[in-house]
C-alpha cells in the first residue's frame, strides 16, 4: 500500500494500532521539517536532532493515547518546539543552578 495517498487521519489511525511502516513514513517525511525549525530556534545541532528522536519515541510510545486532529505535520511541530524550548531552558537555568544562592548574594 502507498502510505503517500492516505491523509493524516487514516494514516495517524495505522500509527496508533501499531503499524511501523506508517510511522517509519512520518519520520521520514517530516524530521528533516523539525530540523529546520530548530534551526531557527537553536543553534545546538546535537539539541535539535535530540529533541526530533525523543519527539518521535514519544509519539510511539504513548500513541494509543495521543490525540491528532487534523494534521501529523501540526502535531509534531508543536510537541518538538514544546520539547526543544524545555531543553534549552533547563540548559540556560541549569548553568545558574551550580552556583549556591549563598555565594551569589556574598558578591552583591
Amino acid at each position: 500500500m502507498d502510505l503517500s495517498n492516505l491523509d493524516d487521519l487514516t494514516l495517524w489511525d495505522k500509527i496508533v494500532s501499531g503499524d511501523e511502516r506508517a510511522f517509519e513514513y512520518v519520520y521520514t517525511n517530516y524530521s528533516e521539517d523539525l530540523y529546520r525549525y530548530g534551526q531557527r530556534l537553536c543553534k545546538e545541532r546535537t539539541m535539535i536532532e535530540d529533541s526530533i528522536h525523543d519527539v518521535f519515541f514519544y509519539v510511539w510510545y504513548r500513541r494509543k493515547k495521543l490525540k491528532v486532529k487534523d494534521s501529523i505535520k501540526f502535531y509534531l511541530l508543536k510537541a518538538f518546539k514544546w520539547d526543544l524550548v524545555k531543553k534549552m531552558s533547563q540548559i540556560q537555568g541549569g548553568s545558574n543552578d551550580r552556583v549556591p544562592k549563598k555565594k551569589i548574594q556574598e558578591k552583591v
